[in-house]
């Protein structure tokens, strides 16, 4: 009997010890001692009370592999409730149940959220920006913008490899029930872009998830540029001659009208660019707007009678190298919405003619004067669709000569017509 009582005596002392669990209100009150000390919770997961009054999580275990006791950091007391420590135990307990250290496996998940960050969407935009220096600065600098009011408050933060269709149509919204149908299509335009380039250029992920997130919007109808038939041209004279626009815009007009070129071509021209003798104005290529089959290529326009006499007036104006120059812009040239601005408000056109709309002016008169397409085309710096334009390359200089020169006629006309009945009031 002595025997088998000492020997039972034994198994129950060397049996495991069951730990109480800890909580809510025995954390709370734990104070602060001398030195360190904790309070057990269980199955590896304890609090160290610290002689500071710092309360910290801690889960025990043994490695895995090595089979050595370790220790792993859960966060603080009240930050991290015991009810959230228990579930952080249960998961590293899962993880260990696989063969897998806890440690070892949230060092890896820190370095792959780290590495997301670095490529958030912001970052891959602006290294795809920094990428793009074939596209004219100015262009850039407003697709940039775009990207800027229209992605980036969704998108910035996010990893690209994070971005789905439902994320990005969030950020596609605003303009799409914005009704700014260009922005929509521009932003659906930049974005794609922006993914392409992480797909193909910084290989960070395997394809692009928005490449047909157009597909989920019934597209907006584009708006048309409003613009008046060539027989109101001498009211728009009449217009712009009794304006309170100042000389400079007044010239601005009258030479984007006559050499048919776009906004921001006219405000950026030089009299470098300019060779009087010919009678040629070359556009250097980044000036000009870029296709794919046009880059790095210079616009020639063949310069009418009527343009060289308005060059002569502009010259006396002149400040700068600039045609249209402006003091108050830090390119040193008028905006290319001067124009535009001026037509709307001060000739009052508004939603009736833009500056844009003087090009499709010109391109109406020349095309039912009988002028070539094509030639129309050239002049317009447009290129020639299909596969005319593949194979065709010629420049026809000298019929776009005779074909600004016919405008030109056409335009002086219609500011003598203008003109006239003022001309007999006096008289």
């Amino acid at each position: 009997r002595f025997r088998f009582s000492h020997t039972t005596k034994n198994k129950c002392t060397t049996m495991a010890r069951t730990t109480k669990p800890l909580s809510n209100t025995q954390i709370e009150k734990a104070k602060p001692k001398e030195k360190d000390y904790t309070l057990s919770d269980g199955q590896g997961l304890y609090l160290l009370i610290k002689s500071t009054g710092a309360k910290l999580w801690r889960f025990n275990y043994y490695k895995p592999i090595t089979k050595k006791r370790t220790e792993i950091s859960l966060g603080s007391f009240p930050a991290v409730q015991l009810a959230e420590a228990r579930a952080i135990r249960e998961e590293y307990r899962v993880l260990l149940a696989q063969g897998i250290d806890p440690k070892t496996q949230k060092e890896k998940e820190e370095q792959e959220k780290a590495v997301q960050l670095e490529h958030s969407f912001e970052t891959v935009a602006n290294l795809w920006r920094e990428s793009k220096s074939t596209i004219k600065p100015l262009t850039l600098k407003k697709y940039w913008a775009i990207i800027e009011n229209y992605l980036m408050p969704t998108l910035g933060k996010i990893p690209v490899n994070q971005i789905t269709p439902l994320i990005a149509k969030t950020a596609l919204d605003i303009p799409y029930h914005q009704n700014k149908a260009e922005m929509f299509r521009k932003s659906v335009k930049l974005l794609n872009a922006i993914l392409n380039y992480a797909v193909y250029s910084l290989f960070l992920i395997p394809s692009n998830p928005c490449e047909k997130i157009i597909t989920a919007y019934e597209l907006p109808v584009r708006g048309e540029i409003p613009t008046i038939k060539p027989d109101e041209l001498p009211d728009f004279f009449d217009r712009l001659e009794n304006s309170n626009l100042d000389l400079i815009t007044k010239y601005l007009i009258q030479w984007q009208l006559l050499t048919m070129v776009r906004p921001n071509e006219a405000v950026t021209a030089e009299y470098a660019d300019i060779d009087e003798e010919k009678g040629l104005w070359i556009i250097p290529s980044h000036k000009m707007k870029q296709t794919k089959s046009n880059r790095n290529e210079d616009h020639i326009v063949p310069l009418s009678k009527q343009s060289i006499a308005l060059l002569a007036n502009i010259k006396r104006l002149s400040l700068s190298g600039y045609l249209f120059p402006s003091l108050r812009s830090e390119s040193g040239h008028l905006s290319g919405q001067t124009a535009n601005k001026a037509i709307r408000d001060g000739m009052g056109y508004k939603g009736k003619l833009k500056a844009h709309g003087l090009r499709k002016i010109a391109s109406t008169y020349l095309h039912e004067a009988g002028i070539l397409p094509d030639v129309v085309e050239l002049c317009l710096a447009h290129t020639i669709k299909g596969i005319r334009g593949v194979y065709n390359k010629a420049e026809y200089l000298s019929h776009r000569k005779a074909a600004l020169q016919k405008w030109g006629n056409y335009v002086e006309q219609c500011q003598l017509q203008a003109i006239a009945p003022h001309l007999k009031i006096v008289a």
